[in-house]
């Protein structure tokens, strides 16, 4: 059975240009940035049929480089940024995940990206270059570390690598999990489709 729905995405300033995403809007601050309507079928969200969204171009480069240097599907890479940040590259989540790829400044620090006089690990991850790499290389040692299981490799990088190894290798049973999971899947095969994969 179909169920209509509507998902929403609100920001809020943080300063130093940076903006919080979040899906709620508790306390009536946040801005409406994106507002979705989908069907869910058996907690798998897709897109309304015939409804076109516009994606940014500005970074297809920068995805293309990143994905080739790192041996993973340009398209994929897309998805996830897509998902994690709306190709928004000042995004910062309200678990203080950055950038593009919405990478927590520790793991970025394990991938090279240091603080230093020129600013922070956080601000360094608002420059999408600096952000796709660190993101990529993440995402790639976790696709090897779950072989043949992009499933899996997508929740730990949702959720971390520690909550997929707890659940025995499975999907962590966080709705949020779960959801990002189909939608980045659902977005893969989309860019897919359109570079005639």
């Amino acid at each position: 059975m179909a169920n209509s729905a509507q998902a929403e995405i609100y920001f809020r300033d943080a300063g130093r240009h940076r903006v919080v995403l979040s899906n709620r809007n508790d306390d009536g601050k946040w801005t409406p940035l994106i507002r979705v309507a989908s069907h869910t079928y058996a907690g798998y969200s897709k897109r309304s049929e015939g409804r076109t969204r516009t994606v940014p171009t500005e970074f297809d480069s920068l995805i293309q480089s990143s994905a080739a240097q790192h041996n993973i599907d340009p398209s994929l890479l897309k998805a996830v940024i897509s998902v994690e940040s709306s190709f928004i590259p000042s995004a910062v989540s309200p678990k203080g995940a950055v950038g593009l790829m919405q990478l927590i400044p520790s793991t970025a620090a394990q991938y090279g990206v240091v603080a230093d006089a020129q600013g922070s690990i956080a601000d360094k991850l608002t420059n999408p270059e600096t952000n796709v790499s660190a993101g990529a290389r993440h995402l790639r040692g976790l696709i090897e570390r779950f072989p043949g299981n992009l499933s899996l490799a997508l929740a730990a990088y949702n959720a971390g690598e520690g909550a997929v190894r707890r659940y025995d290798n499975r999907l962590p049973p966080y709705e949020e999990t779960h959801r990002y999971v189909s939608e980045v899947l659902a977005r893969y095969e989309q860019f897919s489709a359109q570079h005639g994969k």
